[in-house]
Formats: C-alpha cells, structure tokens, sequence
C-alpha cells in the first residue's frame, strides 16, 4: 500500500508550484488538440429535385452544392434508381453558400440540365453520389414521380387550339393539349397540370393523361408476366455460377462462385479469405436486390413449390443451426428445415462468427477452424442455387412457362379463369408486400424498440430490403422490372384507364414511401431507437400505400373485362 503525505508548504512556493501546474496543463491540452485528427467530411444541400418535390418533368436542372470540410476536391456522381451514372459538373461559385458556410469554398455548386422524359414515366429515385479522396462518400436519393406526357422524349410541337384552361387549387389544369413526338411524328391528346416549382422558380408539370380509351388488358398481363420473369432471371443469374460457354467468365461476382470460393481458399489461406471476404459480401447483396423485387408477387411457383421458404424464412433459427454444425450428423444428406437455411443461413455464416463478431478475421477464422462449417456454407448454398434455378426455369416459357399461364388469363390459361383473377392476384401481392413493410418488417422491430426482429440485421442490409420492396411494388405498377422500360404497360394502365384520380393516388403514395424510406438514417436497426420518428412516418407511409392499392379491388368489380370466356 502506498501511504499518502500531504504536501505541506510556503504560500510562495506553493504559487510557484501551482504556476508550473498550470502551465504543464495547458501545455498537456494544446498538446492533446494538436495531436488529435481533424476528421474531415463531406458537406452536400441537393437543391433539385428537393425532398419534397413529388413530381419532375421536362429538361430541367438536378443541382446543389458540395465541399469537403478539409479542401479536398469533391467529384459528383449523378443517381437514377440506386446506380450511380455520369459525373455532374463541379464545381462552380456560390458565393451565398461562402456566406453562411465559414469554412466553404466559393467553388461549391454543381449542376446538370437532365431530360426527365428519357426515364419512362412513374416512380423513380434520382440523387447525386458525392466523393472526396480520404472521405466517406455521401449518397443523396430523392424519390419523385416523372411525368412524361404522351411518353415522348421530346416534343416539337404543342398545339392549344381548342384547349381548355382552369384554375384548381394551386395548378392550373389545361386539357384538350394536341402534342407532337418528334421521332415519329406522332400526334396525341393529353391534360396536363401546371404547378409552380419555388426551386426551378418556374411551372412545371406535375401530371400528364391521355384521355381514357379502350385498353388491352392482355397486354397489361403479358408485359407484367415478362417483368416477373425477368426479375427471376436476375435472381438466378446473381446466384449461380454462370456458364463459360455463354461467354461470362466464372468469378466471385455471383454468389454462388463467391461462397465456393471462399469455402476453398478458407481452408487453404486465412489471409487470402479476409481479402476475398468483401467481395462475397457484395455478392450477397446483389442477389439480395432481384429477390426483395420480387416479393410483390409471392405466387405461383414461388408458394406453390414452395421456393419462398426455403429462399427467404426469417427469423433464422440460429440455435438449431449452430447444433447441426457441432453434431455429428452428415452434413451433405441431413434434412434441413427452411430456418436454417436460405438467404438468412448465408447472411449470418457471412458477416459474423457464432460470437457475433463482424471483424473479418474472425468470420474467416471461424471457417478456417471449422471443416463442418465450411461444410454446412457449403450445402446451403448448392440447396439455395437449386431452389432459385427452378424457380426461374418455372416461368421459362421454354420450360415450365408460368408466364403464359398467367399472361392468358381469361383465355386458354389453367390457372385464372379470367383476366379479373389475374389483376386481383397482383393487387393482393402489392398490397401484401406493403402490409408487411408496415407490419412485420418495420412496424414490430420499432414497437420492440430492438433490432431482435429485424430482417437483414447481420448485414445491416435492411433499409435497401425495404426500398427494393417498394421498387417491387413500383415494378408491378408500372409492368417493368427493367426501369429505362418506356414501352410496357402494367397495372397503371388499367387503374388510369378506369379511375385517373385514384391513379394519382397511387404513384404519389408510391413516391411517397419511397422518400419516406430512404429518409431513415442508416444502420435500420440503429434508428429504431435512435430516430423512432422516421421509422414511424415510413410505417404510416407504407400503411397508406397498402390502403391505397387495397381501393384498386372494387374498380377491378366494376370493369368489363370483355376479353373473359
């Protein structure tokens, strides 16, 4: 034990003592404040499109201004549906952001004059992707509905002979507008709404119709089936090796090569697996985004044959999977249940160890150590790329060709005995994958204040789940999985050609839970506590959006589908 001796001394010696103190302090903090790093970061205002612009149209500018609180230069990328395109010029003077922004260069402003009409019309996400040497990027989405009247890229020429004109509220409502498309020459009737836009200091269009005609409803089904097949595709093609005879080249882009690769090298190289561990991450993610797309339309094959399941069940049964691995069992043949394997088996064997630890060595380390994990990785990725195979083969209209079953609804199909079934089935996927936003996916975790139930949680992958879950609503909608599609027709089709106010209704409430989503601070399952609100206003928008959708079933009754027989 150390005995304590008070300090006992003269008033002069001890004010010296105390001015030598309190210089070695100071000198300790400046010290401390000059060792410490300065931590730079990226500061960015998207002025155009603004987050509470719902519609955009025209040739108009996506603007705003960027700058890295250490000097750095910044490079803006611009953002259409989650991929990241063309740079956006940067950076001009903006003297009014030097002026509230002390440390801002004058040199801030960046800006783009972009063609709204060469995006197809309905829901989309357009932002900017901004980067600086040594900082984290920063990535800005904003959800707005493009309208494209007479879906022409450019007009060349607008006629308002015998066109009608009213003010409604806040826009002024012209109907009766003939247009002209310049490529083919083509002329069309539209109405179109004119509001004013504070940021562009203009009008702007904010909805474009064609008057109601008669519409093909084969049409609608055909192209909504081709849009599901598609996203199928995808899945399949992000999951398994591919063919080198196809022309592609077998490599850690697609899931299925990546976990074998990393199953191999794992038992092999420890440091060789850490390097290669990201890139199976990612994959993993890609083939994350075609299934979240795809879950407005759980049936057919995918609940008849049972392919969702064994692809998608959460919560994940970690107890029972983690004792399949310690047993003694043979892990090539022993009867998996749907919760121990799937996306979720992958997710969790992926971004963490049987501790929790995301670090990756010690994911890696723990596959390195485990033959029997390895082994297990392993198995559920052959039983995961065999259910997303047939899965795809099921709607191949070369094979077991679900997509014609469903497109001849009404006539010569086995399994909708009318076009009305047919339309009733996507409304109910639509509306189902929105309840589940509200309920299960987003709703339970916030009124558990934990992330416990949180879908995609070992890989913080759940925000981008839940945005994909909206595209996949949007994709039905608008009958296209493909978004630079302008050509097929969907459910919208149907709904504005029976009921153009509900129509509306349903983009915005689109656009609506889009925003409402990205608006959530990322990780999900930290905001469930730290930014409750924002969860809740994106459950409320995903509630609206199910209520929304569920008002198509009686415009449904009330159609003449002549084509049925």
């Amino acid at each position: 034990m150390i005995a304590f001796q008070p300090f006992i001394e003269s008033d002069s010696v001890r004010t010296e003592s105390i001015r030598k103190w309190l210089l070695g302090l100071s000198v300790f903090f400046l010290t401390l404040l000059i060792s410490v790093p300065s931590f730079a970061r990226i500061i960015v205002t998207h002025e155009n499109p603004k987050s509470e612009d719902t519609t955009a149209s025209g040739i108009t500018a996506i603007s705003g201004w960027a700058y890295s609180t250490e000097g750095a230069a910044v490079t803006v990328k611009l953002r259409l549906n989650g991929e990241t395109g063309q740079e956006i010029p940067c950076c001009g003077p903006r003297a009014d952001v030097q002026a509230h922004h002390s440390d801002a260069p004058l040199e801030t402003g960046y800006g783009l004059l972009f063609n709204y009409a060469t995006l197809p019309a309905g829901v989309h996400t357009v932002g900017v992707e901004v980067s600086a040497p040594g900082e984290e990027t920063v990535v800005v989405d904003r959800s707005v509905t493009v309208v494209v009247p007479a879906d022409s890229e450019f007009l060349s020429a607008v006629k308002l002979d015998g066109a009608h004109a009213e003010i409604k509220g806040d826009k002024i409502v012209v109907s009766g507008i003939e247009v002209t498309d310049k490529d083919s020459g083509m002329t069309a009737s539209v109405d179109i709404d004119l509001n004013y836009k504070t940021g562009l200091q203009s009008f702007q269009i904010s909805s474009a119709q064609e008057p109601a005609g008669d519409l093909d409803v084969d049409e609608i089904l055909n192209d909504v089936a081709h849009a599901i097949f598609a996203t199928y595709d995808a899945l399949n093609m992000a999951t398994t090796n591919p063919d080198p005879s196809a022309g592609r080249e077998v490599n850690v882009d697609y899931l299925g090569s990546a976990v074998f690769s990393l199953v191999g090298i794992s038992a092999a190289s420890e440091a060789d697996a850490i390097a290669l561990l990201p890139a199976v991450q990612h994959a993993w993610r890609d083939a994350r985004v075609p299934w979240e797309q795809s879950e407005a339309f759980l049936f057919g094959p995918v609940d008849t044959d049972e392919h969702d399941p064994f692809l998608d069940t959460w919560p994940l049964n970690v107890t029972d999977l983690e004792a399949i691995i310690a047993s003694s069992a043979d892990i090539a043949t022993v009867e998996l249940a749907d919760d121990v394997q799937g996306f979720h088996a992958l997710e969790y064997l992926l971004f963490q160890d049987m501790n929790g630890s995301t670090d990756p060595a010690a994911i890696v380390a723990a596959l390195h150590n485990d033959e029997r994990r390895r082994a297990y990785l392993r198995r559920v990725m052959g039983e995961f790329a065999s259910h997303t195979q047939a899965l795809r083969d099921s709607w191949d209209p070369d094979m077991g060709n679900f997509l014609a079953q469903f497109a001849t609804a009404g006539h010569g199909s086995d399994t909708y005995d009318s076009a009305a079934a047919a339309m009733e089935e996507l409304v109910n996927g639509m509306s189902g994958i929105a309840e589940e936003l509200a309920g299960a996916k987003m709703g339970d975790p916030l009124a558990a204040m934990s992330n416990a139930e949180e879908e995609s949680r070992y890989s913080n992958n759940s925000r981008i789940d839940f945005l994909n879950n909206v595209r996949s609503i949007n994709n039905v909608y608008e009958g296209r999985f493909d978004q630079s599609d302008s050509t097929s027709m969907g459910v919208t089709d149907f709904v504005a050609n029976q009921d153009p106010a509900l129509d509306a209704e349903v983009r915005m409430a689109i656009r609506d839970a889009m925003a409402a989503i990205i608006a959530i601070p990322e990780p999900f399952g930290q905001s469930i506590t730290d930014h409750p609100d924002a969860v809740q206003k994106a459950v409320d928008a995903a509630t609206h959006l199910m209520e929304t959708l569920d008002r198509i079933h009686p415009v449904i009754d009330a159609a003449d589908f002549a084509h049925d027989h």
